[in-house]
């Protein structure tokens, strides 16, 4: 028979470690949801969420982590947590959209008649933080509506507005796409650098036929020819705007998985904005399977075992597949 011990300090632990490997060698650019829930009125956790869509162009969720939250529920404490998560996963260079409801935890930046000066000129400076980062996530908002293809025409947008959007989709794009020059250059230095320290190759002889018709017809010829990063971003942002829209009953993770090849480098963006999730549900789904797990006669779980019970319980099918 095995033991108790063995299962919360051996079997469990393992499959953990194995499910959360394989769950960050599929993430890429993410949107995450978290929301906090209380046990027994006495300890409070956060569960942070992942979404992201996969190389078949399928939206993808995970459950990632629950902490417990030692002090009270404050937006300090929350963030704290938050960006331990975020630092935990790796996802800190993913820069990942942070999605949340609109809980009293902010109620910490609300004015008090015991503040000090200090304190009252740092709770302004922060909620004028706020509003600009505010204007950064309703241009998040705006890139996400545009990356829809049923959505695309934003007609609900001034036509600055929607001019400014897509500039700044064209200039996310070039640099995306420069960076991955930059990459792969890097790498393909690297692969000549092992291949000059092992053997040398023989240059091929070619053909007249291919010394004459070569340049034009080689099959190494890059698709967008001669084209920088810039101009292929305007480039498909133009022919992106001109396509029709697709239908509103369209799924556009399947329009974007059979035009990826036609806007790669929007697709890039598309995976990045749209797997963002509109509202903090996937989180709060979470408190009703945290109920049949945290129960009266498991109150002695520690919070540890509660993420890998949670974790497991959530991601474990999704791993197998």
């Amino acid at each position: 028979m095995v033991q108790r011990k063995y299962l919360t300090e051996t079997v469990i632990p393992m499959m953990y470690t194995c499910v959360k490997d394989d769950i960050q060698t599929k993430m890429q650019r993410v949107g995450i949801t978290c929301d906090t829930w209380t046990y027994l009125s006495t300890q409070s956790y956060l569960t942070v969420t992942s979404h992201y869509i996969d190389n078949e162009w399928c939206l993808m969720s995970h459950v990632l982590q629950t902490t417990e939250v030692f002090t009270s529920p404050t937006a300090i404490n929350i963030a704290d947590k938050l960006t331990g998560a975020i630092q935990e996963w790796g996802m800190t260079s993913k820069d990942p959209e942070v999605v949340t409801d609109n809980a009293a935890n902010m109620e910490a930046l609300s004015p008090s008649l015991e503040d000090s000066t200090g304190v009252r000129d740092l709770k302004a400076a922060v909620k004028n933080n706020l509003r600009t980062r505010y204007d950064t996530r309703k241009d998040t908002l705006y890139a996400a509506s545009a990356l829809d293809p049923r959505f695309k025409a934003l007609p609900s947008l001034s036509a600055k507005e929607r001019d400014d959007t897509f500039s700044r989709l064209q200039t996310e794009a070039a640099t995306a796409a420069r960076d991955q020059n930059t990459d792969g250059d890097d790498a393909d230095e690297g692969a000549d650098e092992m291949g000059e320290a092992t053997s040398p190759k023989k240059p091929k002889k070619s053909s007249t036929l291919e010394s004459l018709l070569g340049a034009v017809y080689s099959p190494t010829v890059k698709e967008h020819g001669q084209k920088n990063p810039a101009m292929r971003a305007e480039d498909e942002i133009r022919r992106y705007r001109a396509e029709n829209p697709a239908g509103l009953n369209e799924n556009p993770l399947t329009w974007w998985r059979s035009n990826e090849g036609e806007y790669p480098l929007l697709a890039r963006l598309a995976k990045q904005y749209v797997c963002v999730p509109g509202t903090s549900i996937a989180s709060e789904r979470v408190f009703s399977t945290a109920g049949d797990i945290v129960t009266a006669q498991r109150s002695c779980l520690t919070p540890n075992h509660v993420d890998e019970l949670l974790f497991l319980h959530k991601n474990l099918t999704i791993s197998e597949k």
